[in-house]
C-alpha cells in the first residue's frame, strides 16, 4: 500500500485501499479494472528489492569452456593445396575466447587437434595434427574449414613432466540498470468534489473519487509500459536535472549495449504467419544451448497466445500432467498461477506458464494501429540466480526501487490542496499526485527468449 501524506481526516480513502479487492472496486466506481501488467504480476510475486543507488548492477557466471570463431586462416595451412600433415594456424575473433597451450580442439569437420602455440597479440592458434590422423586436418573428403566456423576446446592433454598450463580467468556477465522516476497527478475542483461517491468499507463510511482512481491506474500502468518497453538512458532536462530510463523486458531481451552487456536473450524472429509446433522445437532447442532452466514464464501477446492454442489443442502430448509451479514462491502456487489468469502446459521438456499480455492489445497503447506486438511474446526463465562470485542466489526477474532514510520511494501518493483533508493551501481544489522510483533488474538474460512476429 502506499504512504499517504497529508491526510488526517478517514473521511476520505484512496482507491488504493481497494487494489487487493478488485471486484469491491468495481462495484463501488463501477469501472472495470484493467490488465494486470509487469507492476501487478511482480508486486503478487513478491518480486520488489530495495536499491540505495539509481544505477544497480550484479555479476552471474558465464560458461567455464569457451567455444572460439575463426576469423582467418593462414593460406598456408588453409588445406587447398592437398598437402598432408600442416599444422593448422588460425587468427580468433575475441581475445575473450583464446585458448591455452595443450587444449584439445574439435573442428566443425569432426577432425581433433592439439593447441601447440598461441599469441595472444595477434589472436593466433596453431593446431597440431593427430599424428595418426590419416590426410589434412583441414580436409576429410574435401570438407575445409572455412571462416566464421567455431572451434571447440573440450579436453586437455599435458606432456610428461611438464608444468601446469597457463591459467584462464572465468568470466562474469554485468547486467546494469537504473531506476526511473514515474509521476502522475490530476486534481478535482470545489464543484466536481461535490460529486463525491459514498463507500461503506469496514463498517465505516468514507468518500472517494473516480477521477483519483483513473489518476491512479494510468500512474501503476506508466510504470508497467515502463518496465515492458523502456531504454535505459540518463540525460538531463531543460532545467539541468538528471532524468533517469530504465531498461525494459523488451530491450534487456535484445541486448547488444556493449554498456550493459553485449549478449541479450534469445531473439526468436516468426517466418510464418502464425507459430508452429517447429517453432516451439526450434526456439526450445535453441534455449537449451544456452542453459535455460526447465520451468519459464511465457508472456505472450493476444495473437501469439491464440496460435500457441491452436497448436496445443491438436498435441496429446501437451494435455498429461507432470505441471510444476515453483516458480509461484510459497503455499499454493496453482492457485496463485490462477489469480494471475496463467495456463500451464509442458513441451520438449520444458514446462510454460502462458500469461497474455494485455497491453499488447491495448488500442491507445502497444496495440495502436501500426504496432505488431501482439504477435510477440517472452520467455522468462523462473527460479533463481547465482550472483556476485556465488554470494548470493536472487530471482532472475524482479523489480529495484529506492529507500532508506525513512523514505520509501516504491509508492507515494500525496493530496493537497485547499480541499485536502488537511489543507495546504488557499486554492479551492483537491489534488492527486503519485511518485515512484523503481527500475527494471534482469539476470541472466543470455537464458531469456524474445520471440517477434
Amino acid at each position: 500500500m502506499a504512504n499517504l501524506t497529508g491526510i488526517t481526516n478517514k473521511s476520505y480513502i484512496s482507491s488504493i485501499a481497494f487494489m487487493d479487492e478488485p471486484d469491491l472496486l468495481e462495484q463501488v466506481l463501477e469501472v472495470q479494472e484493467e490488465e494486470k501488467g509487469i507492476y501487478d504480476i511482480m508486486e503478487m510475486m513478491g518480486r520488489f528489492v530495495v536499491t540505495d543507488n539509481p544505477e544497480y548492477h550484479h555479476f552471474v557466471n558465464r560458461y567455464v569452456f569457451k567455444s572460439a570463431e575463426i576469423a582467418a586462416i593462414d593460406p598456408d595451412t588453409d588445406g587447398s593445396d592437398g598437402s598432408d600433415g600442416n599444422d593448422l594456424v588460425v587468427t580468433i575473433v575475441s581475445e575473450d575466447t583464446m585458448p591455452v597451450v595443450s587444449e584439445v580442439v574439435m573442428l566443425p569437420n569432426q577432425r581433433i587437434g592439439w593447441v601447440s602455440a598461441v599469441d595472444f597479440a595477434a589472436k593466433k592458434v596453431t593446431v597440431k595434427r593427430l599424428s595418426d590422423d590419416a590426410g589434412d586436418i583441414l580436409s576429410p573428403a574435401g570438407n575445409l574449414v572455412a571462416v566464421a566456423d567455431i572451434m571447440i576446446f573440450f579436453t586437455q592433454a599435458s606432456g610428461e613432466g611438464t608444468f601446469s598450463p597457463v591459467g584462464r580467468k572465468s568470466e562474469w556477465l554485468r547486467t546494469i540498470n537504473n531506476i526511473q522516476i514515474f509521476k502522475e497527478a490530476n486534481s478535482i475542483t470545489d464543484l466536481q468534489k461535490t460529486s463525491a461517491i459514498k463507500v461503506k468499507y469496514n463498517g465505516d463510511w468514507y468518500v472517494m473519487y473516480k477521477l483519483q482512481h483513473d489518476t491512479y491506474r494510468r500512474f501503476r500502468g506508466k510504470i508497467s509500459y515502463g518496465l515492458l518497453h523502456g531504454k535505459k538512458a540518463k540525460f538531463v532536462d531543460g532545467d539541468n536535472k538528471d532524468v533517469y530510463m530504465t531498461q525494459g523486458l523488451w530491450n534487456y531481451c535484445l541486448g547488444g549495449d556493449g554498456s550493459l552487456y553485449t549478449t541479450g536473450g534469445v531473439v526468436y524472429p516468426l517466418s510464418g504467419a502464425t507459430i508452429a509446433k517447429t517453432d516451439i522445437r526450434s526456439l526450445s532447442r535453441q534455449l537449451d544451448k544456452r542453459g535455460t532452466p526447465r520451468e519459464v514464464w511465457q508472456w505472450v501477446g493476444g495473437d501469439l497466445r491464440a496460435d500457441i492454442d491452436d497448436v496445443l489443442l491438436t498435441l496429446e502430448e501437451t494435455k498429461a500432467g507432470g505441471i510444476v509451479y515453483n516458480s509461484f514462491g510459497t503455499g499454493d502456487g496453482k492457485q496463485r498461477a490462477l489469480d494471475l489468469g496463467v495456463d500451464s502446459y509442458r513441451m520438449y521438456g520444458r514446462t510454460h506458464h502462458l500469461k497474455t499480455i494485455d497491453a499488447y492489445d491495448h488500442p491507445e497503447v502497444f496495440g495502436a494501429s501500426g504496432y505488431d506486438f501482439a504477435g510477440s511474446g517472452f520467455i522468462i526463465p523462473t527460479g533463481k540466480i547465482k550472483v556476485d562470485h556465488g554470494a548470493a542466489s536472487v530471482e532472475r526477474l524482479r523489480v529495484r526501487y529506492m529507500a532508506g532514510d525513512g523514505t520509501n520511494l516504491k509508492e507515494i501518493e500525496t493530496v493537497t490542496g485547499k480541499l485536502a483533508p488537511t489543507p495546504t493551501d488557499d486554492e479551492a481544489v483537491l489534488r492527486f499526485s503519485y511518485q515512484s522510483v523503481m527500475g527494471l533488474e534482469a539476470l541472466g538474460i543470455d537464458m531469456f527468449g524474445l520471440i517477434q512476429k
